[in-house]
This record gives C-alpha cells, structure tokens and sequence, in this order.
C-alpha cells in the first residue's frame, strides 16, 4: 500500500527550539495523548524519508466477541446481557479469573473509572436520566455527590446523557497528588449547556463536579457556548486544565483554568474557530497536540491530521468562526484527502480513536462515518491503512490493562439527532483489538501495559 506523507510538517513550519518532545517527560502516571519520542525526530523525519515498518496488509484475526466494557490494571467489568432475560454487570479484580455478578439495576453504562485507591465509578443512564455510582466492595453502590459548576447540588435531567465521555480513558491524572479523573459532556444540543467533569475519590467516597459549564460559566463577563466537549485535560507543565469543545466553528473552543483548595475555578479564553476543532489534547514544556476533527463539510476536510501547536501562539483575536488553520499549527501527520481515500472513508469522516504503545505502534480509527479500515504505523507517523475482517466500525478504545490488552467496540449502528444512538458504550460486544493485532503479525502490540490510551 501506497506510504505517502512522507513529511509530516508543514512546509515552513516547525517545533520551537527548547521544547521537550512529551514522550521524553515523567508523566507522573498521567495520561499522554501523543507518543512523540518515536513519532518525530524532528531533525530526521524534516530532512528525509522514513520507510514505514508497518506490512502492507494488516488483517484482524478471529472474531472474538466478548461483552467486555472497560479495563484497566488487574480490573474488568463485563455486561452480560440476552434480550428479554439476563442484564447482570460482571466485575472482576483479577483479570477474569474469577467474577461477582450484580444484577443490572442501574441501566447502561455510558462511562466507568477505576481509581487508584481500589474505587471503581461509573455512569448510567435509565430512562430518568443520567446517574453516577460508586462501590469499593462490588455488592454496595452508592449514588455519588455530583456539584455544578456554580458548587450548588447537580438537578439530575431526565432523558439525557450526561457525563458521557466519547473516548473511555483509563490512566490516571494526578493533580498536587490527588487523582482526578476528567470527562465531558458529550450532547449534540448546544442548549443543553455542556459541562466539563472531574471525580475524585477520598475517604467520603467518590464527588463529582463541573469544572465549567458552556453557556453558563462566565470568563471576564463574558459566557461560551458549545455542544459538547472534544477533551478535558491537565498540563503538568504549567499548571493549567484545558478544556476542547466542537462543532461548529464559532463553538470550537480552548480554554485553560485552574481550581484552588476549595474547588473554585478560574478560567482564560485562548482561542476560537474551526482551526481548533480538535480532540485528545496532550503537551509537552510548551506545545499542545491533539488530533483533528475536520471534516469535508467543515472547510478543513484537507486538513485532517495529527498535529501539534505552540501553546503561546494560540490566539482568540485572529480565529473567531474562522474555518483558517492556526498558522502555527504543524503536523506530525498529515491526512490528506487521497490518504483518506484509501481507507474507502466517508468524505466528511475525520480522525478519532489514537493509541500508541510503549513499542512504536500506532493505531487510529475514524469516526461514524468511517469505514472498517484502520491507520498503523510503527516507530513514526508513517500510518498506513490495514484491513479490519470483522468488517465493523471500531471508535471506541479502552485499557490496557496488566495483561497488555486493549478492547475495541464498534459504533452502534443508526442515527439520531442527540447522537445517542450511535455514541453510547455498546452493551452487545467487544473485540480485543490486542489480541487480532497480534495474530495479524504485530507481535509486540502493546505487549507489556506501559502504552497509552487517548
């Protein structure tokens, strides 16, 4: 198969002299959206080509359904659901060896946790709206405290998912310490006044709050609004969570802020445009990356890409609505059209679903509208497109666990105008996306549980 992208820059742009690439840091045990160690060598990769190491053809192996739903160290939680008789959730603390069965009172999970201190969270959504349970002992769940963002009790909706992340995490966040575990409202219903998310667990059990809700929370006077939230993340390097939201251009926000002792939030504009309709975000001394939402419709489809943006060069005044690049913006891999083609994608599909591992791989998928092919690469951004046999569109990622695994579920097939339809955590079945790398030839697929989600 055809490796194009062979420079994954821009033509005149490249990263700041100074800047720390992020995979070179401590990470503290946080999450890392970019393994940028391997994926850009900034002075090789800008002066000549570097040959992909990925086959051609990349088949997934066996069919393996499983009903797996989230993963993490030694944990697992599996729904074991036959229509009409059986709904029970499944825990396991020892990598499925052996399992405590509840029986499913609480509805479908739309996302779930594990804390380092043995708390296990999840998220649910009956037809009463969305609830968030806490349990140590598997047989007790307690309804977690969840505050708003103006620190008054959360008024629970009926009929709509809230706390729904799009991309399950399971790497801890520690911030002065403490481990936080970020989300977002992912709603498409910009009156719905998205929040951002935070949990975390101490001795009185597990307290939910909104960092920030769109359309309500006030930055100099001034409120935002969005749909929903692309990523919620914290820097180490400076201090400062960063908030991503889409779709729409002048919905398409950076913000940064920081809580004090009390849990008081204090926030900054950065910027605003399709330019940063982006996802994932993760950084080192002073850039921020992520990978791109753009679509054909948007104005940027050409633009897709895994890229990168100096963190001081993101501007509010220049980017308002706009359907522009950042000028700063420089790709570590760069999508075009003809590179998505290849991959039989929808014209309007975009990025979504980046793994990489602690051996080189990398492995990204594309949104609903993608087609059952993937991008690999090995050691660089060199991606190129393998076959998926079980011919299913694979969005959602989760683990690795202790065992060096990660699970992949396909889109829920449909449509509807909240996207509930197709963006809730499948309850039907789950492949081990590990496990068919490897019978398809990528021995060391996350072998070891040192790489990372995003």
């Amino acid at each position: 198969m055809a490796n194009t992208n062979i420079n994954p820059f821009a033509p005149t742009s490249e990263v700041p002299q100074g800047f720390r690439i992020a995979d070179d840091l401590e990470t503290n045990s946080a999450q890392w959206a970019l393994s940028a160690r391997q994926g850009m060598r900034l002075k090789e990769m800008a002066s000549q080509a570097q040959p992909s190491k990925v086959p051609s053809l990349l088949t997934f192996g066996e069919n393996s359904l499983t009903n797996i739903i989230y993963t993490i160290d030694d944990f697992m939680l599996a729904h074991e659901y036959v229509e009409g008789s059986t709904d029970n959730l499944m825990f396991s603390t020892d990598l499925g060896k052996t399992w405590t069965t509840v029986e499913n009172t609480y509805g479908d999970i739309v996302n779930a946790f594990m804390f380092a201190d043995g708390t296990f969270m999840m998220c649910t959504k009956k037809s009463e709206g969305c609830r968030v349970y806490w349990t140590r002992d598997f047989s007790t769940f307690t309804e977690a405290t969840v505050l708003d963002y103006n620190g008054q009790p959360y008024s629970m909706e009926s009929g709509k998912t809230r706390f729904f992340i799009l991309w399950p995490k399971s790497y801890h966040t520690y911030v002065d310490g403490i481990e936080h575990y970020l989300f977002f409202d992912y709603i498409i219903d910009i009156t719905k006044n998205p929040r951002m998310w935070y949990a975390v667990s101490d001795e009185n059990g597990v307290t939910v709050r909104a960092a920030f809700a769109f359309g309500l929370s006030s930055i100099n006077g001034t409120t935002l609004s969005a749909r929903h939230g692309h990523g919620f993340e914290y820097n180490p390097n400076d201090g400062y969570f960063y908030a991503l939201t889409g779709d729409a251009p002048s919905e398409c926000h950076i913000i940064r802020g920081r809580h004090d002792a009390s849990h008081v939030w204090t926030w900054e504009h950065l910027g605003t445009g399709g330019g940063y309709k982006l996802v994932s975000p993760a950084f080192d001394g002073g850039n921020m990356y992520a990978v791109t939402d753009y679509t054909s419709e948007s104005g940027l489809g050409e633009m897709r890409g895994v890229v990168g943006i100096p963190i001081t060069e993101i501007s509010k005044t220049t980017l308002v609505g706009s359907t522009t690049m950042p000028a700063r913006l420089f790709y570590l891999f760069h999508a075009t059209s003809s590179f998505m083609a290849q991959g039989n994608t929808n014209r309007n599909t975009a990025l979504t679903g980046y793994i990489t591992d602690n051996n080189g791989w990398k492995f990204a998928g594309t949104d609903y509208l993608g087609g059952t092919k993937h991008m690999i690469a090995k050691g660089d951004h060199n991606f190129v497109w393998v076959d998926n046999d079980v011919q299913k569109k694979l969005g959602r990622f989760f683990g690795p666990n202790n065992r060096g695994e990660v699970y992949a579920q396909p889109f829920t097939p449909g449509y509807s105008v909240s996207g509930e339809s197709w963006l809730r955590i499948s309850h039907r079945q789950t492949y081990n996306l590990t496990e068919a790398m490897r019978n398809s030839g990528a021995t060391d697929f996350f072998e070891g549980w040192k790489g990372t989600l995003y």
